[in-house]
């Protein structure tokens, strides 16, 4: 799974992860950083796009 840091500097696996960072690990080994709000699973979500019938629209 995904994670990203909410809250300041997290460490897993020997690494710093600052605020803003993605980094990957099993849920049972972050449930700790959870608990404690500093990180959250990240969901990757696609940015609106644009269609050819967007244009000109008038919305």
């Amino acid at each position: 799974m995904r994670f990203q840091v909410q809250i300041g500097t997290v460490k897993h696996n020997g690494v710093f992860h600052e605020k803003g960072a993605i980094f990957n690990a099993h849920k049972k080994d972050v449930a700790h950083l959870i608990g404690e709000g500093a990180v959250v699973q990240f969901e990757e979500t696609e940015p609106d796009r644009k269609t050819d019938s967007d244009v000109g629209s008038g919305e």
